[in-house]
């Protein structure tokens, strides 16, 4: 299980600051977590991970994601990820060095990519989302809520008695 640990640091009256430790990940506070939205050109993602590569953006500590662009924003960066580690385990430079991470290696140790819990874009109003929901094969769960949610839906668009008392 993964430990979680929150400690106040600093205090000037109302306002605090504070450190959060997940795991190995420390974010201290005041946080920002921008919201990626898009996986074409321009790739929101990569964008803010190279940008964090090259400035010292020390309060964003992680990103947004929406919950269908998990397979296509992170899964294939967390396999590529696998394979860095497993060539950089035992390997140096030629100055004896550890082999560098890679952008997204860096990300992935020190930030924490957070999915948006809210659905009100998926299938819930939009019906356009069933393929991109259909891809998110790591939350079987929610094709489950899914379609309880279309069944009590279309019990509660066709309202007949027998309906309604299956409901409650």
């Amino acid at each position: 299980m993964t430990k979680l640990s929150f400690s106040k640091t600093d205090s000037d009256g109302v306002v605090s600051t504070g450190r959060l430790i997940i795991g190995d990940i420390v974010i201290e506070t005041p946080a920002v977590f921008p919201a990626v939205r898009t996986t074409q050109a321009p790739n929101e993602l990569e964008l803010l991970i190279n940008e964090k590569g090259k400035y010292m953006l020390e309060h964003v500590n992680g990103a947004v994601l929406r919950l269908y662009h998990v397979p296509t924003l992170i899964e294939p960066n967390t396999a590529r990820l696998a394979a860095e580690e497993r060539q950089r385990q035992g390997q140096k430079t030629i100055d004896g060095a550890p082999i560098p991470r890679s952008p997204y290696g860096t990300f992935y140790n020190d930030s924490l990519p957070i999915c948006d819990p809210c659905l009100e874009y998926t299938k819930i109003l939009n019906s356009e989302m069933d393929k991109r929901m259909a891809r998110v094969e790591a939350v079987p769960v929610l094709h489950t809520y899914f379609a309880q949610f279309e069944r009590n839906k279309n019990l509660l668009e066709n309202p007949d008695d027998k309906a309604i008392r299956t409901l409650r």
